[in-house]
């Protein structure tokens, strides 16, 4: 009994672990997505500002839109992906807590839990904290990423 709770501690101490570096990942994914968006286009409107040339300025906007656009699908693929593995973590944690909390009260643990090759997740299983707030980080991000674009052309659009 008392090995089987130790056991059970160092998996939940493992998945909190993977759930806080889960969650990093999110928000080192944005920011760096991000930033890369700005320096980008940064790097490649600096030039353009000074000459104006209407062929030049239609296809940068062009670029850039097709970039923008490129790093918000890898920016949402990534942050569902992540989100999809955060999910199981925080099922498969609380799961664990469960079953530590029913050999503390010395029942029956669920013997097929601790079996490694069993799959612990159901599809219709919902984790009681859903991690949603990580959501009001990446859609603020996207809209300013869509915000510059549309700054971009909006300025840019008396040379073409």
């Amino acid at each position: 009994m008392e090995t089987k709770a130790k056991l059970i501690m160092n998996a939940i101490k493992l998945d909190r672990s993977e759930i806080r570096l889960t969650r990093e990942r999110i928000y080192t994914t944005v920011s760096y997505i991000a930033a890369a968006s700005f320096a980008i286009t940064a790097f490649l409107v600096g030039p353009q500002l000074t000459e104006r040339d209407a062929l030049k300025v239609a296809s940068l906007l062009v670029l850039l839109a097709i970039i923008d656009i490129s790093l918000l699908t890898v920016l949402w693929g990534l942050f569902f992906r992540y989100m999809a593995d955060l999910r199981g973590g925080q099922i498969i944690l609380e799961k664990r807590e469960r079953m530590l909390y029913e050999l503390q009260l010395n029942q029956k643990a669920d013997e097929p839990a601790l079996d490694i090759f069993r799959a612990l997740i159901d599809p219709k299983d919902r984790p009681k904290i859903a991690h949603n707030e990580l959501y009001w980080v990446v859609i603020p991000v996207s809209f300013a990423m869509l915000f510059k674009l549309l700054a971009l052309f909006w300025m840019l659009r008396a040379t073409w």
